[in-house]
């Protein structure tokens, strides 16, 4: 019997969304709620914030079958990404 995942923070869900766009390049908001384990409901609130702080942007493309979502979502190309860790080692 498969655990259900343990609740995430939002500031998990965000890095989740911003993780999944940067290495998709963009995705549509189904299969992107899909990826991230989150209603589509939930996704538009979290994209909601994040448009709002200018990290993403949603370009309207042709449908990709019939029917199909419109709305292409990726990270807005004006802003600059810096990433690193910082790990603490212990030597004993």
């Amino acid at each position: 019997m498969e655990m259900p995942e343990q609740p995430r923070s939002r500031r998990q869900t965000r890095a989740a969304i911003l993780t999944h766009l940067l290495q998709s390049g963009g995705s549509f908001r189904p299969p992107l709620a899909k990826a991230v384990r989150l209603s589509e409901a939930s996704l538009s609130r979290i994209l909601f914030d994040l448009k709002a702080e200018g990290l993403i942007e949603e370009v309207r493309r042709p449908a990709p079958y019939v029917g199909g979502p419109t709305g292409l979502v990726s990270l807005d190309g004006s802003v600059a990404l810096a990433a690193f860790e910082l790990t603490a080692q212990h030597l004993s």
